[in-house]
């Protein structure tokens, strides 16, 4: 298993270096990854499933389709939602897009496929809200 433990993205969309994630064996050993381990990067659209879904509420665009690579474990992940539909809105506090992820892809060429969590902030306008007041 793959956790991430915190993509931080800058507000010109880069990565901070602070970024870092976990692998979990299973085992249930833990190995870090730093943000030079692995690249996680929004991947085109394929059919059947937008590369970006466009909340109508906060018009703000989340990447739902992800590719990550942690070259030291020689593993290639792609990363999709069953529901783009997702996103967290609130009248305090910052809007969100969270939920399921289906994941599939390869280690050391061998298939694998999971499920999993997905949490992507700093994507709508900060303090947004919908909600009436």
């Amino acid at each position: 298993m793959v956790r991430q433990n915190d993509i931080c993205r800058r507000a010109d969309g880069s990565i901070d270096p602070a970024s870092s994630g976990t692998v979990i064996d299973p085992a249930g050993r833990t190995q870090f990854l730093s943000s030079s381990d692995f690249t996680m990067t929004p991947t085109a659209d394929s059919p059947g499933s937008p590369a970006v879904w466009t909340s109508p509420d906060t018009h703000a665009g989340y990447p739902v389709r992800w590719h990550v690579a942690i070259p030291r474990i020689n593993v290639q992940l792609e990363i999709t939602t069953p529901l783009p539909q997702q996103e967290m809105t609130t009248r305090v506090g910052p809007t969100y897009w969270e939920g399921a992820i289906d994941i599939t892809g390869t280690r050391s060429a061998a298939p694998i496929k999971g499920s999993g969590y997905l949490e992507l902030t700093g994507y709508a306008n900060s303090g947004q809200s919908i909600l009436p007041r």
